[in-house]
C-alpha cells in the first residue's frame, strides 16, 4: 500500500499526481482506480478527482509491482522498468533490483532511457553477461517494442534503413538518409497497430534490427513523427496539448535467437514479454494538433 499526501502544487487532478510517484504503472493505476482501489480521504475516486492541499491519497497496492520479475531462471533475471527512473546506478533501477538480498550480485546487461519503460536483462554470473553481451553483438536477440507516435503512418509496415551518429556533447543522437561522418547505419522495422485518425496518432510494434543509444526516438523524428511525451525528440507544444510528460515507448519482449554454441540456447524456447503490453501505454483524450 501506497500513502500519499498532496501538498498543494501541481498538478491537481489524481492520475497526474500519482503518475510516477509509485511503482506502479500508469494502466495498472487505471486499474486501481477502476476497483476502487485508490482512494481519498477514504472515499472513492475517479481518474480526474480534483485535489485539495493536505488530502491523504490511499493507494492499496504492494510496493513491489505485479510486473517487476518478468522472467527468472539459474542465468538471467527480466525485470520490468517503469518510466522515470534511470536503469543504472545505486540510484537508479539497478540499485532497486541489487539492494534485494538475493539480488545483489545481478550483473545489468543493457539500458533503457529514463522515461522509456520496460524489460531489463541481468546476468547472474560473469559467464552469462559475456553470452548476453555476445548475444547482442551478434544480433542473437530480438527487442520489441510499443509506441503511440504523433502522425499518421503511411505504410502499414517495413523496415526503414538511416544513418545515425551520437553528439555525446548534446546527449541527442542525429540521424541521416545517408552515411555521414562518424554515423552506423540503423535499421528499424515498424508495424502499425492500428491507427487513431480523429487524435492524428498512431500505435506502432516496433523491432530494433540494429541496437543504437536513441534509434527508435531518434529514427521517427528523421521519418517525421516523434514519440508522444518526447521532449528531446518531439514537440513540447504537441505534449502540452496531449498532456502526456513522459514518452510512450515500452520494450514490452525480448526473443532470444541464440545459435547452437551459444549457451542461452535454451532460451530460444522461452517467453519473456510483458503481457498487455498497450496497458502501459497513456491513450490521452486530446487530438495532437
Amino acid at each position: 500500500m501506497y500513502t500519499l499526501i498532496y501538498d498543494g502544487g501541481k498538478p491537481d487532478k489524481l492520475i497526474k499526481f500519482l503518475d510516477g510517484k509509485t511503482a506502479l504503472s500508469y494502466g495498472r493505476l487505471l486499474s486501481l482506480l477502476r476497483r476502487g482501489e485508490i482512494r481519498i480521504n477514504q472515499k472513492k475516486v475517479y481518474e480526474n478527482s480534483a485535489l485539495a492541499k493536505g488530502d491523504l491519497i490511499s493507494v492499496y497496492a504492494d510496493a513491489a509491482p505485479p510486473l517487476s520479475i518478468v522472467y527468472e531462471d539459474e542465468n538471467i533475471l527480466a525485470a520490468y522498468k517503469r518510466k522515470g527512473i534511470k536503469t543504472d546506478g545505486d540510484d537508479g533501477f539497478f540499485g532497486e533490483i541489487t539492494s534485494v538480498e538475493k539480488y545483489k550480485n545481478l550483473i545489468l546487461c543493457h539500458r533503457l532511457d529514463t522515461n522509456t519503460d520496460g524489460i531489463v536483462l541481468f546476468a547472474k554470473t560473469a559467464a552469462c553477461e559475456r553470452a548476453v553481451i555476445a548475444a547482442f553483438k551478434e544480433h542473437a536477440v530480438e527487442k520489441k517494442y510499443i509506441a503511440l507516435v504523433c502522425g499518421l503512418f503511411k505504410e502499414p509496415n517495413g523496415i526503414k534503413t538511416a544513418y545515425l551518429a551520437k553528439d555525446e556533447n548534446e546527449g541527442e543522437a542525429e540521424v541521416r538518409g545517408r552515411y555521414f561522418d562518424g554515423s552506423r547505419e540503423i535499421k528499424t522495422r515498424f508495424d502499425v497497430i492500428r491507427t487513431l485518425p480523429g487524435r492524428n496518432l498512431t500505435l506502432l510494434d516496433i523491432t530494433l534490427i540494429t541496437g543504437k543509444t536513441h534509434q527508435i526516438r531518434a529514427h521517427l523524428k528523421y521519418l517525421g513523427y516523434f514519440i508522444a511525451g518526447d521532449g528531446k525528440y518531439g514537440d513540447e507544444k504537441t505534449n502540452r496539448l496531449l498532456k502526456i510528460s513522459k514518452q510512450q515507448l515500452t520494450a514490452y519482449k525480448i526473443a532470444f535467437k541464440a545459435g547452437e554454441s551459444s549457451p542461452l540456447k535454451y532460451l530460444n524456447q522461452k517467453t519473456i514479454e510483458l503481457s498487455d503490453p498497450e496497458s502501459f501505454i497513456r491513450f490521452p483524450t486530446q487530438p495532437a494538433q
